[in-house]
């Protein structure tokens, strides 16, 4: 009996020794180390060169930073703090943007704007989320996750070299990136592009009434149709109450416009009136007045004058005086917020009389105004003292014009 338990203790010693062996190799046996991957760099391209920064781009929180070296590389400028704790950043002379490191929020030309990611400082560098760039900055981010690639592009020179070669793809490209729609919608009507342009830019939210005038006074009557199709141009914009030219005094007017030509020449010269642009306008709603009639009575142009009595303006009405003859001569101010006294006002039939007289030795036309104003449109001529229906009737007999000679008499003319 002694020996069998003897022998079962020899037995529980061996096992008891073997799983303490294995326990011991257990718990000296080193984990397996992970290979270590290195972070990958970011290929950078800043307008389509490729460029090597150090410190250079990285990603932190999922977003892609910059250094502020960049800014460099496209003509702006960095200003930090003393303290580096504000940084300011000014590009294409035009946009300043200033944060305080770690916060939310920021100035872009004074207007306060909330930042998804805050600019941040990494071993005494400051870093900018690349969104800043596009959204405040005119500069175009393309970002690459598999590849690794961040291209920079300044969104403005781009804008004219593909205007200069005629390619609406990248075009559409570029608002794409970022660029201001009201800065391409601008460019394309410089460089007198058609519709199909107009509309990329509509598109992409240019506002219709920022360079709706341009359009009309370069009668780009394509361009125009597009802005008015929207239904976002509005009516009492453009119609001359702020002393300037109406829309449809500029669709009616050979105004001096500045374009360019394909290679980015500046021409200057005098654009042709164009009825169908008039008219384009007249169908979307606005209407002459007696501005719009008085600037033509004084150019001596009846087509003109008939179309705008036809199309909205009173001939009964008045407008600022501004036209001015006396024996020292004569003075013609082509916008009311130009004239002397812009409290002075006269009838449009008092205006006819004055360019007529002043100008039927030279030009007999010129008396066309006022027997239009008369005989068609029937203007009350009470506003014309005796002398004044005398001279005109003098005028009238001279040049044979026996309608406008009854219509004078019965008015009290002698």
């Amino acid at each position: 009996m002694k020996r069998i338990i003897t022998l079962m203790l020899v037995v529980a010693l061996i096992l008891a020794s073997s799983a303490v062996t294995s326990a011991a190799a257990t718990t000296n046996k080193q984990p397996a180390k992970k290979p270590v991957t290195p972070e990958k760099k970011i290929s950078l391209t800043i307008n389509n060169k490729s460029v090597v920064l150090m410190p250079g781009p990285i990603i932190q929180k999922n977003t892609v930073f910059v250094p502020t070296s960049v800014f460099r590389q496209l003509g702006g400028q960095v200003f930090p703090g003393d303290n580096k704790k504000t940084l300011l950043i000014t590009t294409n002379k035009r946009n300043f943007f200033e944060t305080q490191v770690g916060t939310l929020i920021a100035t872009r030309n004074d207007e306060n704007v909330k930042l998804t990611q805050p600019v941040t400082l990494i071993n005494g560098s400051f870093y900018v989320p690349v969104d800043v760039l596009q959204k405040y900055l005119e500069i175009g981010v393309r970002w690459d996750n598999k590849k690794y690639t961040l291209e920079l592009i300044e969104l403005l020179p781009q804008l004219d070299i593909v205007l200069k070669n005629n390619d609406l793809v990248k075009f559409s490209a570029l608002l794409k990136d970022g660029i201001n729609p009201n800065d391409a919608l601008n460019k394309l009507i410089m460089y007198q592009k058609d519709a199909s342009w107009a509309s990329v830019a509509v598109a992409a939210g240019a506002n219709v009434n920022t360079y709706f005038s341009d359009a009309v006074s370069n009668k780009l009557t394509d361009i125009v149709k597009v802005l008015l199709a929207t239904k976002k141009v509005d009516l009492n914009l453009g119609t001359g109450s702020d002393g300037w030219y109406s829309y449809l005094r500029r669709a009616g007017l050979g105004i001096q416009a500045t374009h360019l030509t394909p290679e980015g020449k500046k021409i200057t010269g005098y654009t042709t009136p164009s009825i169908e642009l008039a008219q384009m306008l007249y169908d979307y709603g606005f209407r002459a007045d007696a501005a719009d009639v008085d600037v033509f009575i004084t150019l001596r142009d009846p087509q003109w004058v008939d179309w705008m009595l036809s199309h909205g303006a009173d001939p009964n009405s008045e407008s600022v005086k501004i036209f001015y003859a006396d024996d020292k001569g004569m003075t013609f101010y082509n916008i009311p917020a130009g004239v002397p006294d812009k409290n002075l006002k006269q009838k449009l039939i008092v205006s006819a009389y004055t360019t007529a007289i002043s100008f039927y030795m030279i030009e007999p036309a010129s008396a066309d105004t006022f027997e239009l104003l008369a005989i068609k449109y029937k203007a009350n001529l009470d506003s014309l003292t005796q002398a004044q229906k005398n001279k005109i009737l003098s005028i009238a007999k001279e040049l044979k014009k026996d309608n406008l000679v009854e219509v004078l008499v019965k008015a009290g003319a002698k």
